[in-house]
């Protein structure tokens, strides 16, 4: 009888281990892939103005004597334009042949032919320097000049 006992009880223990082990739940691990796109970009950090002074030997020529400068960061290279400097309507002598260029890393941008140039990147906080020129058919008159030259960068 002893047997018929524990053969009982050893047969309850087992069935109770499975109801109970029915609701017990595995471990289980699932991979979750990300994936993203990084497009070429550019951005300008602070622009510093450039200074004009005439040129003492030829008072016909106002021309940078300090360039002006905006960094650049490109997660890639860039295509880097430059446009003919746009006088204020306030100047003293209205109408100046003017020039800029751009240049950074070595490579120039020019105005006057309407080149771009092309700088591989990465390009990190690198200061683009502008530079440009007016000249007119006689002596500057006395007074404040001022222009403005956009530089424009294509994320390649």
């Amino acid at each position: 009888m002893n047997l018929l006992k524990t053969t009982t009880i050893m047969s309850s223990l087992v069935a109770a281990s499975f109801v109970m082990g029915a609701g017990m739940a595995k471990a289980q691990t699932v991979s979750v892939p990300f994936n993203g796109t990084i497009n070429a970009t550019c951005a300008f950090g602070a622009v510093t103005d450039g200074v004009l002074a005439v040129d003492a030997a030829d008072l016909t020529l106002l021309t940078t004597t300090t360039p002006g400068s905006v960094p650049i960061t490109c997660n890639g290279g860039v295509e880097l334009t430059v446009a003919a400097p746009v006088a204020d309507p306030a100047n003293p002598t209205a109408t100046l042949t003017v020039a800029s260029e751009a240049t950074l890393l070595g490579e120039t941008a020019d105005s006057a032919g309407l080149v771009a140039t092309i700088v591989a990147g990465p390009i990190d906080a690198e200061d683009v320097e502008v530079t440009m020129t007016a000249t007119g058919g006689g002596i500057l008159a006395q007074g404040d000049y001022a222009y403005t030259v956009d530089v424009t960068a294509v994320p390649q």
